[in-house]
């Protein structure tokens, strides 16, 4: 007969330690890539698991032909024949951590945050391309994101990539 003993700590099987997670949502751009790296080098110092969500275009039902249509989130086939989440895979990969991929279908905040709440992620990672206008309106899923999550969110700026061209300058007819 084998018998097994379970030692326990002082505080019980309650204070058992859970690997933290931390959230990369990508699109595929160049400022995406660059937080799917920062947020490899995170999880690697923080010992956590990397997720990385992609957010594809939503499945619309409409009921009937006046009725309002529903946005509908759900998850997808197999995300490792998706080609960002491969570019993604590799680039954490080749950071220092491995990532678990989720692909899923929605409006991109909602379906990122439910990710996040779902998983009882500690931190958001997103990237962002330079812009001389107000975030609100350079980049409202950014915004929204960082306005709405449960946890804190990294905002990843986009250094050394491609740069906005300078604006027009108006000149007044005299």
């Amino acid at each position: 007969m084998l018998q097994i003993t379970i030692e326990q700590g002082a505080a019980g099987p309650e204070a058992r330690s859970v690997r933290p997670r931390i959230l990369n949502a990508t699109s595929g751009s160049a400022a995406s890539t660059a937080a799917t790296a920062a947020a490899a080098v995170i999880a690697n110092e923080r010992d956590a698991e990397l997720v990385v969500v992609h957010v594809c275009a939503p499945t619309v039902v409409r009921v009937g032909r006046l009725a309002a249509t529903i946005v509908h989130n759900q998850r997808l086939g197999d995300p490792h024949a998706n080609p960002v989440l491969r570019v993604a895979r590799q680039v954490a990969w080749a950071n220092g951590a491995f990532a678990r991929l989720i692909l899923i279908s929605g409006d991109p905040v909602s379906a990122i945050l439910w990710v996040a709440e779902t998983l009882a992620v500690e931190l958001i990672v997103i990237g962002a391309r330079p812009s001389r206008v107000p975030t609100v309106l350079s980049g409202p899923t950014r915004y929204r994101i960082r306005r709405d999550a449960s946890c804190p969110v990294r905002v990843v700026p986009l250094v050394g990539g491609p740069q906005p061209e300078a604006l027009p300058r108006t000149v007044r007819a005299t």
